[in-house]
């Protein structure tokens, strides 16, 4: 494994790898995406490492109370971008939208039986954390978990802090070893073929009992109105919170947002991130939210538009709001949202 990538990287489960695998799973029910996605670059490097195909689920929970048209919308909306990119890079993909009968893990529990190893996403709240944690305890396959969910690793805080303060200074004395751990813009290593065969996909789900979701009402899901609504009808979720119909779903959406974000307002955001009229947000909460876009790739982004390096730093400046990173207030004042608040739940 890359060292770096390490720090992002734990055990789930004690059980041993498959020697009969004949594949590697990508468990994706948190970092929706194919860029900056430590699971996804480490099931690759051991699809690699162990001369075997890499298979990727995105699963779609809607069992949970909180389960609505609004929510299912925009997360199939980023699964069929989704479909598209793992095509384009040769991985085999499958999306499912779960359903009553089928039941939470009923697609993976079947599938894995033939893996070698299973890897999934670190996150430490709500129904993936539920997810990662039953699944590594009732499905026999040594499975891994990747966290993605933000600039610093959650493996390098040993304890809760309890001000944004404290955490503050943390990240300073701490962020310059951050970037090393950073997942890459590509997670496939160059020149590696990864692509599970037809035939043994269609082996693979000749054993399945679990149906996968036509490729077409997935589209229609993610059309949205009332082609949409139709076609959610079909699942047992709250069909009185309908869809945003400015807010796609999605990485594409998130990077037009992003650069938008960039050249127009990230200079002013300090002034204007509570201005009503002309508020300089960057207005990708629900993308990050639902793992379509990364925070690392957003501050990576903002540090190389301002070729900022460790010797910007001013260590007079160490747990200050302002100052530290040497950049404007604007920017500043961005960083220390998208790190330090953002980032304060997670560690």
């Amino acid at each position: 494994m890359n060292g770096s990538l390490s720090e992002r990287i734990r055990s789930v489960n004690d059980h041993p790898v498959n020697d009969d695998g004949e594949f590697i799973i990508y468990w994706m029910i948190a970092t929706r995406r194919f860029n900056y996605n430590s699971s996804l670059e480490f099931a690759a490097q051991l699809a690699v490492e162990n001369n075997v195909p890499l298979l990727v689920i995105e699963e779609i929970s809607t069992s949970h109370k909180f389960a609505n048209d609004r929510i299912a919308t925009f997360m199939i909306q980023g699964m069929v971008e989704n479909i598209s990119t793992f095509k384009d890079n040769n991985i085999r993909y499958i999306p499912w939208v779960e359903t009553p009968l089928s039941g939470p893990m009923g697609l993976l529990k079947d599938v894995a039986k033939r893996a070698k190893i299973i890897v999934s996403d670190d996150f430490p709240t709500y129904y993936p954390n539920r997810a990662i944690n039953a699944a590594g305890k009732s499905i026999p396959v040594k499975m891994y978990a990747g966290d993605s969910n933000g600039v610093i690793p959650m493996s390098w805080t040993e304890s809760a802090h309890t001000t944004a303060h404290g955490f503050r200074r943390w990240i300073h004395a701490n962020f310059s070893r951050c970037p090393e751990t950073w997942p890459k813009q590509n997670p496939i290593p160059k020149k590696a073929d990864l692509m599970m065969s037809d035939e043994l996909f269609n082996s693979v789900m000749k054993d399945c009992s679990v149906k996968l979701p036509p490729f077409e009402w997935l589209w229609r899901c993610s059309e949205g109105g009332s082609v949409g609504k139709k076609a959610l009808s079909a699942i047992d979720i709250d069909h009185s919170v309908g869809p945003v119909r400015m807010a796609q779903g999605g990485r594409n959406t998130a990077m037009r947002k992003l650069s938008h974000f960039l050249t127009d307002r990230l200079e002013r955001y300090h002034l204007d991130r509570n201005n009503v009229e002309n508020p300089a947000v960057s207005g990708l909460s629900p993308w990050l939210h639902f793992g379509h876009v990364s925070s690392i790739e957003i501050v990576e982004r903002i540090l190389k538009q301002n070729d900022w390096s460790p010797e910007h730093i001013n260590p007079s400046r160490k747990g200050a709001r302002e100052g530290w990173w040497g950049l404007s207030a604007g920017v500043e004042s961005f960083l220390d949202q998208i790190i330090t608040w953002r980032e304060l739940g997670f560690n």
